[in-house]
């Protein structure tokens, strides 16, 4: 769900009612992207709480959304890239603003003699 997203699921919760949501909820986390109903089922699949129910990691292998998908590095690569810029960006838009220019450097020599 973060590489669709940029964000793990329950992300936007606080951490207790993240952890209540993973729990409790039955279902795969809401994604809030549109996806093929094969990637959803691949999804739906791993999300299964219940160890009996959900499928090896050899059938997920053989799940039509991974035959479907271009494996080639190309292809890799820029899905990475495209999950580092979101990622960046969404670190950017939490963190405070600062402005670097109008800062002064700290007298470093100062404090040693001290």
């Amino acid at each position: 769900i973060e590489l669709l997203t940029g964000e793990p699921p329950y992300f936007r919760l606080q951490a207790f009612h993240a952890m209540n949501e993973i729990v409790t909820n039955e279902k795969m986390p809401e994604v809030g992207v549109s996806m093929s109903s094969d990637l959803k089922d691949f999804l739906e699949m791993c999300f299964k709480k219940q160890p009996t129910e959900r499928k090896d990691a050899k059938w997920l292998l053989q799940h039509p959304w991974l035959s479907k998908i271009d494996k080639s590095p190309s292809h890799l690569q820029d899905l990475i890239q495209r999950t580092s810029i979101a990622n960046s960006t969404a670190a950017a838009a939490a963190s405070p603003s600062r402005d670097i220019e109008s800062e002064q450097p700290t007298d470093l020599q100062g404090l040693s003699s001290q």
